[in-house]
C-alpha cells in the first residue's frame, strides 16, 4: 500500500518528500462483492491488498457486501509508452473480482448521480487517481458529517463483521462507509504509527442528533480493537 497522510501529525518542524515523476494508473470498479467472499481465505485476502497500490471498499451496511470496490494500479513503464494500456476498460479489467461485476462509473453512495465520479480505465495519476473529480464536489458535497476509525491492519475483517451484526444500531444514519488501508509510518499522532491499520470511514447523514448516537455505537462495537480515531471528525472522547 503505498498511501500518505498530511492529517494531525503534530508539530512539523522539518519534512523531506520523495518525488514520484508522472505515472500511468489502472482504475477498476467492481459492483456488489458479497463481504463472505473475504472471511473464506485470509491468506488471499492479504494477497489481494498487498497487491493493488490503493483499494477502497465501500458499504452502506444495508446487505454483508460492498456496494463498490474501488482498486488502482500504477504504471511506470521505462520508456514511458503507456499505449498497451490504453484500450476500453473493458478490455483492461477483469470482468468479475471476487464476485463482482466490473462497472464503468458508479457514486460511492447508491443513488446519487455517478457525474463527478472518475470511471474504470486508463489514465495518467492526475486522471484517475481520485474518486471524484477534482473539478466538482466530491462525496456528498458537504451535506454530511464524518468520523473515521482505524483498527490494525489484521482485524478489519472481524471488525467489519461485527459491525455488519449490529448494523441495525447505525446504519440509517450512513450514507456510505469506505475502508482503506494505510501503511505504517513512524509519525506522532498518525493512526499509523508503528502498525498498518485500515480505516473505516463514515459519511453520515447530516443529522448531528442521530450521528451523536449511531457513533457511539460504532466506537463500543469496535471497542475490542483498540482503534484509534481520525483527531479532525466527530467521535466521542472517553
Amino acid at each position: 500500500m503505498h498511501l500518505h497522510s498530511f492529517g494531525t501529525l503534530g508539530v512539523i518542524y522539518e519534512m523531506v518528500m520523495q518525488a514520484t515523476p508522472e505515472f500511468g494508473v489502472k482504475k477498476c470498479i467492481y459492483a456488489d462483492v458479497p463481504w463472505a467472499t473475504f472471511l473464506s481465505d485470509p491468506k488471499e485476502f492479504d494477497r489481494l491488498n498487498q497487491d493493488k497500490v490503493y483499494i477502497s471498499y465501500f458499504t452502506n451496511w444495508q446487505e454483508e457486501k460492498m456496494n463498490s470496490i474501488w482498486t488502482g494500479d500504477a504504471f511506470e513503464p521505462h520508456n514511458g509508452d503507456y499505449s498497451e494500456w490504453m484500450v476500453d476498460y473493458e478490455e483492461l479489467c477483469d470482468a468479475t473480482w471476487f464476485d463482482g461485476h466490473l462497472v464503468k462509473k458508479q457514486h460511492p453512495v447508491p443513488g446519487r448521480s455517478d457525474e463527478p465520479c472518475v470511471d474504470s480505465g486508463f489514465g495518467m495519476w492526475n486522471e484517475k487517481i481520485y474518486h471524484f473529480k477534482p473539478d466538482l464536489p466530491p462525496s456528498s458535497a458537504g451535506d454530511e458529517i464524518q468520523s473515521e476509525f482505524f483498527v490494525t491492519y489484521g482485524d478489519m475483517p472481524r471488525a467489519v463483521l461485527d459491525l455488519y451484526s449490529q448494523a441495525e444500531l447505525f446504519r440509517d444514519l450512513v450514507q456510505i462507509t469506505e475502508i482503506r488501508g494505510v501503511a505504517a509510518d513512524t509519525i506522532p499522532l498518525s493512526p499509523a504509527k508503528d502498525k498498518s491499520v485500515f480505516g473505516i470511514h463514515f459519511t453520515w447523514k447530516h443529522d448531528f442528533e442521530g450521528v451523536y448516537f449511531a457513533a457511539e455505537k460504532v466506537q463500543q462495537i469496535l471497542a475490542k480493537y483498540d482503534y484509534r480515531v481520525h483527531y479532525g471528525k466527530f467521535f466521542h472522547a472517553d
